[in-house]
């Protein structure tokens, strides 16, 4: 399993992914509330046929909508 964390802000969003034995797949990265931000996510999630994912975030009001 692929877990992803996500602290949404207005402006920009914290992410951190990790797998289910606790190894670090990309350590905290900051990505901008826009496309080519959503895109840069994406990127770092990794191409997994097997596993799931998982993806927990902070529900701040309306700035987590659109992501």
């Amino acid at each position: 399993m692929i877990y992803i964390g996500i602290d949404v802000a207005k402006d920009k969003h914290d992410c951190f992914i990790v797998n289910s034995d606790g190894e670090v797949i990309k350590d905290v990265f900051t990505i901008p509330n826009t496309l080519n931000g959503f895109n840069t996510l994406l990127e770092a999630i990794p191409n997994v046929s097997k596993d799931k994912i998982k993806v927990g975030l902070e529900a701040t009001g309306h700035y987590s909508l659109n992501l």
